[in-house]
């Protein structure tokens, strides 16, 4: 099912930016009226429909994979970006029952390290966290952290909602599409 939903996306990116390349040229080499109004309101809605899809699609794909939830104890961290905005590392943690698992997470926190208990939910197939529950040696709850993620996908499709709204109200209010 993924495969059928990469290849439909790939051919629809593809169409998507001819349209986007056609009408962004006849709309820069027309010099004014209705039709370069209408070429620019159709770039503008083919590339925020795109943006849509990504965002749309990016969201329904980290809905449909595997979730796995464990208790374990975190054996290593090992940090590749600690730029607050790119924040990258991988935790190690020892499953009760002695497996190993490698977690990827992207907000910093100051419960991973080493030897802390915790219960975590990921994505089985990418390995992404999802979100962990860390505590104290007597069982007592320590703190949380939560994947920040989602608001990456929403953030992207309300931004591409509010280009389309954009372009759609510059459409309707410019003069020059009245006269020509």
């Amino acid at each position: 099912m993924f495969r059928i939903i990469q290849r439909v996306f790939l051919i629809y990116s593809a169409a998507a930016a001819l349209v986007v390349l056609r009408y962004g040229y006849l709309a820069a080499t027309e010099s004014s009226g209705g039709r370069k109004g209408r070429a620019q309101l159709i770039a503008s809605l083919a590339f925020c429909s795109w943006l849509a899809t990504i965002a749309v699609l990016w969201l329904g794909y980290d809905r449909t994979r595997p979730v796995y939830e464990f208790v374990g104890k975190i054996e290593s961290v090992r940090v590749l970006d600690s730029y607050s905005r790119h924040y990258s590392a991988f935790a190690t943690i020892r499953t009760l029952n002695g497996g190993e698992i490698q977690v990827h997470y992207s907000d910093s926190s100051r419960f991973m390290r080493p030897g802390q208990d915790l219960t975590v939910r990921y994505r089985g197939d990418s390995g992404e966290l999802i979100s962990a529950t860390f505590y104290e040696p007597d069982g007592k709850q320590e703190g949380e952290l939560h994947s920040t993620r989602i608001l990456s996908q929403v953030g992207l499709l309300l931004i591409a909602l509010f280009c389309a709204w954009a372009s759609l109200r510059k459409y309707r209010r410019d003069p020059e599409i009245a006269e020509g």
